[in-house]
C-alpha cells in the first residue's frame, strides 16, 4: 500500500535497527566477528561512537531478550555520550 512512500526527516544520528543480516559486514566496518556476529563490550564495537546489539550480535534472538539488549545498550550509548560531553 505505502511502498512508494517517503519520508525525509533532518538526522544527526541515524540507528539502523531493520532486524535483517547484512549481506557484507566488512562494507560498514572493521568489525571483530565470531561467525557472522559482531563481538562487543558492554554494545560497543570496536569502532569509537558505534554501538551494536540485536540480531547481529551473540545471545539469544527472542523478543525479550531484544528488549532487553535495547534497554542495555541505550544506557551503554547514553553513558558514551555523557562521557564524550564531558571531556569537552
Amino acid at each position: 500500500m505505502f511502498d512508494d512512500a517517503t519520508l525525509e526527516l533532518p538526522a544527526d544520528t541515524v540507528v539502523v535497527a531493520i532486524g535483517q543480516e547484512p549481506e557484507n559486514l566488512a562494507a560498514i566496518g572493521d568489525f571483530h566477528l565470531n561467525g557472522s556476529a559482531i563481538v562487543t563490550d558492554n554494545y560497543a564495537t570496536g569502532l569509537d561512537g558505534v554501538f551494536a546489539a540485536g540480531d547481529i550480535t551473540e545471545g539469544d534472538k527472542t523478543v525479550a531478550y531484544a528488549i532487553k539488549m535495547g534497554k542495555e545498550a541505550a544506557r551503554a550509548i547514553e553513558q558514551y555520550v555523557l562521557a564524550k560531553e564531558g571531556a569537552k
